[in-house]
């Protein structure tokens, strides 16, 4: 049974909330609590306590900006431009040198009433040396490849209670 307190990690809360959030309505430090339950306590010989692995996972969060890297691949933040999956990818590999992240998606209807392909997260695979590392293919969430992709600026972007379903099959 995994156990995080907050208490172990209050000094790394403020950098947290800023770099790492949830996109679910306050509920940071179960998003914590999980990540830490499901990544953290496997490397326990590399960090020894909880606030050990936030810190390394912020550390790693700086090191590798996706944001920075995108932006330098030519891909920001917008409302209206759509990239594909492929202009992602080129990106990543050009700033990180891996060929496979984690891209997830998630599916949303515009003011329009259309369903579109909105990236939620862009995940990279870190080995137990913390290098970065190819990530195994796994298409559960993943974005559809054959759809365009939206990259929405932070501003618009609205905490919403977590989905019930997944919309998957609508594209």
């Amino acid at each position: 049974h995994c156990v995080l307190r907050s208490s172990e990690i209050s000094h790394l809360e403020r950098e947290m909330n800023r770099e790492w959030p949830t996109s679910y309505s306050s509920q940071n430090y179960g998003f914590w609590r999980h990540e830490y339950c499901k990544h953290g306590t496997c490397c326990t010989d590399k960090f020894r306590t909880a606030a050990d692995y936030f810190k390394g996972a912020l550390n790693l969060h700086q090191k590798y900006d996706m944001d920075r890297a995108l932006r330098n691949g030519g891909i920001v933040p917008s409302t209206a431009k759509a990239y594909r999956v492929s202009d992602f990818d080129r990106a990543l590999k050009t700033a990180i040198g891996v060929s496979r992240v984690g891209n997830w998606c998630r599916i949303a209807k515009d003011n329009k009433g259309i369903y579109r392909q909105l990236l939620w997260q862009v995940s990279l695979c870190i080995s137990k040396s913390l290098n970065v590392v190819e990530c195994p293919a796994d298409d559960d969430g993943a974005c559809n490849r054959n759809k365009p992709v939206l990259y929405l600026p932070k501003s618009v972007i609205k905490k919403e209670p977590k989905p019930k379903k997944r919309y998957s099959n609508m594209l």
